[in-house]
């Protein structure tokens, strides 16, 4: 028998070429998306799309993969109804953030054309979106004031500009963003760049949308509560020694100017006390920014530093007075009555209303000036 000859009598060869052919015919990689969605709506085949997703997950795709593939997605958008919803997801997955110029431009648009198109997607859809601002390790993080480094900042911005498209082009998302938020916020033991990383982006969220203002400061308090009970004074105490704690007994009442902001070499160890730490200072540096008013501060500058404030005022009143065993979230009032005098004002009358009766529950109205 030859060797060119199979048991079957059939050469070899021409049994290994027709393999080769098929292989390459039913490859997900080389039949494509836009194929792979035709198969299953004209042939309802749909195993050639369940290969192609499979392919989307598992595959290290280079640059023109992911470009070929979100233009290919682009244009059989309409056909992607949720019975492709495991390829969708895939397709929203895409390792695009940091890769092309190009990439970026088409993920953006493949991504506003599939949420505008389907609106079923707009849960999902935020929830890859907002996953991004989950820091990896990769990521250049300060890990003294909480912020990522200026190359990070600009891998986040077109995040930060499809939220604020969709945002605007569907206000009906608020409540999936909101909860997505909510849902994503980091797991108190996280590391801190982790935390920080994820603060930095709730805040930026409001400087663009003051729709949020509110519901994110309440999260973010409500969050740092959270990782205050569980920071106790006596453990974060027992690192600091002696001499530190006479050189902190002078300036107790002091408040940081937090634009001058400079750390010293020795930072909390506590690992829960560390992520508190950097959290509050970038929420004071944000207050400092929102709610100090200067000589040439504009109309709408003040409008926005008595929201922002009477926002926090409220907050104390509702979260932060009521709750169990907290040391340090409390101070974040402190620090922002320590910027205006109208602010340390309209605080007191808070308190003084409470000291004189105690069934008062809500907060005094906040600023008017």
């Amino acid at each position: 028998m030859s060797i060119h000859t199979s048991r079957r009598g059939i050469p070899f060869n021409l049994f290994s070429n027709c393999l080769a052919i098929h292989n390459v015919r039913s490859d997900p990689k080389n039949r494509g998306l836009a194929e792979s969605i035709r198969v299953a709506l004209e042939e309802k085949k749909f195993q050639l799309i369940k290969e192609f997703t499979i392919f989307l997950c598992e595959a290290k795709l280079k640059d023109d993969e992911v470009l070929s593939i979100l233009k290919d997605a682009k244009g059989v958008v309409q056909h992607l109804t949720p019975v492709f919803f495991q390829t969708v997801k895939a397709l929203l997955s895409l390792n695009w953030k940091k890769r092309s110029s190009e990439i970026i431009e088409a993920y953006i648009e493949f991504y506003m054309d599939l949420l505008m198109t389907h609106n079923q997607y707009f849960p999902i859809g935020v929830s890859k979106l907002i996953e991004h601002w989950i820091p990896d390790k990769s990521d250049e993080f300060d890990c003294v004031k909480g912020c990522p480094s200026e190359s990070s900042r600009i891998k986040l911005q077109p995040v930060h500009d499809v939220l604020n498209r969709i945002l605007n082009a569907a206000p009906m998302t608020f409540e999936f963003v909101f909860k997505t938020i909510t849902d994503k916020f980091p797991y108190y033991k996280k590391p801190a760049y982790v935390t920080a990383g994820y603060v930095f982006n709730v805040l930026w969220l409001i400087e663009y949308k003051p729709i949020f203002e509110e519901p994110m400061l309440q999260l973010v308090l409500k969050r740092f509560l959270l990782l205050d009970v569980n920071a106790p004074r006596e453990e974060i105490g027992e690192e600091t020694d002696d001499e530190d704690d006479s050189e902190d007994a002078d300036t107790v009442f002091e408040m940081d100017d937090v634009s001058s902001y400079t750390k010293t070499e020795k930072t909390v160890k506590h690992p829960v006390g560390k992520t508190l730490d950097i959290c509050l200072f970038m929420l004071y540096r944000f207050i400092d920014e929102k709610c100090r008013i200067h000589q040439n501060s504009t109309g709408e500058q003040r409008s926005t530093a008595k929201r922002i404030f009477n926002i926090l005022l409220h907050i104390f009143d509702d979260t932060l007075l009521p709750s169990y065993d907290s040391h340090h979230v409390q101070f974040v009032l402190f620090y922002v009555t320590s910027i205006r005098a109208a602010y340390a004002k309209a605080f007191l009358d808070l308190l003084w209303q409470k000291v004189q009766n105690r069934q008062i529950s809500t907060c005094c109205g906040g600023i008017h000036d």
